[in-house]
C-alpha cells in the first residue's frame, strides 16, 4: 500500500531551518516510511544549499527550480510563488488507486504516522465510500473537542472556513483537479493564496483528523501565514469510543 502513496514536502531556504526537523521526525515515527519509494523535496528556488546535509541521501528526491522557471517567477509574490510550488507538487507522478501526501518543511509527524495514515484513508474510502476529498492531517483546530463533527472513527469534517495547508492528503483524482484549479486562478493568474483556492473547490468536502497525526512547527513564518500547532498532536492516539459516536451522530 505505500507503494500507492505519493509523499511531497515544500522547502525553501529559511531561517531558522526547519526541514531537518520535519525529515528526521517523518523517518523517526515508524520503519514504514523506508518502504515509500522516494521522498520528494519540491524547492521554491533554484538554490538548494539548505539541503546540503541530506541531499545525498538516495531515499530523498530534490525538486529545484531550473534556471528559467527561477527567472520567470522570483518577482512574483510570496503567495503566487507558493501556488507555483504546490502546482509541482500535484503535478508529481501518483500511482493509480493511490494518492499524495504534501507537507510544508516545518511539520512533524506521530509515532506511526504513514501506518495511522493508511488506516484513515481506508475506513473513509473502503468502509465509508468517500471518493471525493482533501483530508488535513494536523488541523489548527481542536476538532476532537467537537464530537459532532465526528464522520468516523478517525476522521471528522473539517467544521470551519478551511485554511492552512501545513500536511494535507488528496486522492490522485482530486490531486489533478485542484492542480489545474490552481494554475488557472492561483499561477497563471493570481486570485487568491492557494489554501483559500482549495477551500473554494472543496470546502464542503473537507475532512480532518481529529486527533492529529502532523504538527506544526514553524513558529518563525516566511511571511505566508500564521503559526498554529495543532491541539490534539501531543494527546495518546485513541479511536473514538463506540458509544461517543453513537452519541455524536444522534445530536441534532
Amino acid at each position: 500500500m505505500f507503494g500507492h502513496l505519493t509523499f511531497a514536502i515544500l522547502t525553501i531556504e529559511r531561517n531558522p531551518s526547519y526541514i531537518e526537523h520535519t525529515l528526521a521526525s517523518l523517518f523517526a515515527a515508524g520503519p514504514e516510511a523506508h518502504a515509500l519509494s522516494t521522498v520528494h523535496l519540491l524547492v521554491g528556488s533554484k538554490n538548494t544549499d539548505h539541503l546540503r546535509h541530506c541531499r545525498h541521501h538516495r531515499a530523498l528526491s530534490l525538486h529545484p527550480l531550473s534556471d528559467m522557471e527561477h527567472d520567470e517567477i522570483w518577482q512574483w509574490t510570496l503567495h503566487r510563488r507558493f501556488c507555483h510550488n504546490y502546482h509541482r507538487c500535484l503535478s508529481l507522478p501518483i500511482p493509480a488507486g493511490g494518492g499524495i501526501c504534501i507537507a510544508e518543511d516545518d511539520v512533524i509527524f506521530r509515532d506511526g504516522f504513514l501506518g495511522l495514515l493508511l488506516a484513515t484513508i481506508h475506513e473513509m474510502e473502503q468502509d465509508d465510500g468517500l471518493k471525493d476529498y482533501c483530508l488535513s492531517l494536523g488541523p489548527s483546530h481542536d476538532f476532537e473537542a467537537e464530537r459532532s463533527f465526528y464522520r468516523g472513527h478517525r476522521y471528522c469534517s473539517y467544521g470551519c472556513g478551511f485554511a492552512g495547508t501545513q500536511c494535507m492528503y488528496y486522492p490522485r483524482h482530486v490531486a489533478h483537479e485542484l492542480r489545474d484549479h490552481i494554475w488557472r486562478f492561483g499561477v497563471e493568474q493570481y486570485v487568491k493564496p492557494g489554501d483559500l483556492l482549495i477551500g473554494d473547490l472543496y470546502g464542503d468536502r473537507m475532512y480532518a483528523c481529529p486527533r492529529g497525526l502532523t504538527s506544526h512547527i514553524g513558529a518563525v513564518s516566511t511571511g505566508l501565514g500564521g503559526y498554529g500547532s495543532c491541539p490534539s498532536f501531543y494527546r495518546p492516539y485513541e479511536l473514538l469510543h463506540a458509544d461517543s459516536l453513537a452519541e455524536a451522530n444522534d445530536r441534532p
